[in-house]
């Protein structure tokens, strides 16, 4: 009920349970949803002199400062790798591309989309991205993109958790087919 209030995949459920009389405090973390899993309880003992109250304020700094640091762990973007892709991304109107482009552009991960062709159905293109396929994928994700292996062929279709704005449909083909890409030129500049 937690994350879908707050329209999150998942949820982490700290405690912290004053032991011996409250010379110490157990801390343990689980997290439900999408993935569950539970860490390893640890104790953490008061200081002479130190109140429970205060004993509890420093468990739950050690605990936001461990998840931040986790966090970082797991989104930093490794410089030394990059990688190109060639996409395809299903339209219903240029709504869908503007979006969908727009989202791209703005993530740190990605350092270029480069249009390859446009149709009324699907626009290919490049995406040049930092760091490997698998956080790229993630990142996606997070941003209400999800990657499709068609055949040989890659699909970048919108989950629906982050959608355009109004008047724009999902982006998703109703047939679950691929849709054809036929060129249509883009203006010239002169």
């Amino acid at each position: 009920a937690l994350a879908a209030r707050y329209g999150a995949d998942d949820v982490l459920i700290a405690r912290a349970t004053p032991v011996a009389d409250g010379a110490a405090v157990r801390l343990d973390a689980e997290r439900l949803g999408q993935t569950d899993r539970s860490g390893a309880p640890f104790i953490l003992e008061a200081r002479q002199g130190q109140s429970e109250q205060q004993l509890l304020e420093v468990a739950a700094r050690r605990l936001q400062q461990s998840l931040a640091e986790r966090w970082k762990q797991g989104n930093l973007l490794s410089f030394d790798q990059s990688g190109r892709m060639l996409v395809d991304v299903p339209i219903r109107d240029l709504a869908d591309w503007v979006w969908t482009s727009g989202t791209l552009e703005a993530m740190p991960e990605v350092d270029r989309v480069e249009v390859v062709q446009f149709s009324r159905e699907a626009v290919r293109a490049q995406i040049g991205y930092m760091g490997d396929e698998f956080r790229l994928e993630e990142a996606l994700y997070r941003q209400g993109l999800m990657l499709s292996r068609e055949g040989e062929t890659w699909q970048l279709l919108q989950t629906g958790a982050n959608p355009p704005g109004p008047g724009s449909g999902t982006s998703a083909s109703s047939s679950g087919a691929p849709p054809s890409i036929s060129p249509i030129p883009l203006p010239s500049d002169g």
